[in-house]
């Protein structure tokens, strides 16, 4: 689980847009206590916390894109 800060470089951009890795897997996001199975044209909006599922190759690179600290 990730949670997005609003300094992320990717709060506010679409799913398909912000270059994820092959093989991660955004599952489920939860944003103001609701859960959304995220689409391409899902935004990602500054307090999302992020389900993310890749193998542990893959996942420092989907962090580092997420702006995770």
């Amino acid at each position: 689980e990730i949670v997005i800060d609003k300094s992320s470089p990717v709060s506010g951009k679409k799913l398909r847009d912000i270059g994820l890795p092959p093989g991660v897997l955004v599952a489920l996001i939860s944003r103001e206590g609701e859960l959304h199975v995220p689409f391409g044209d899902t935004q990602i909006l500054p307090g999302d916390t992020v389900l993310l599922f890749a193998s542990s190759k893959i996942l420092p690179k989907a962090v580092e894109i997420l702006g995770v600290q």
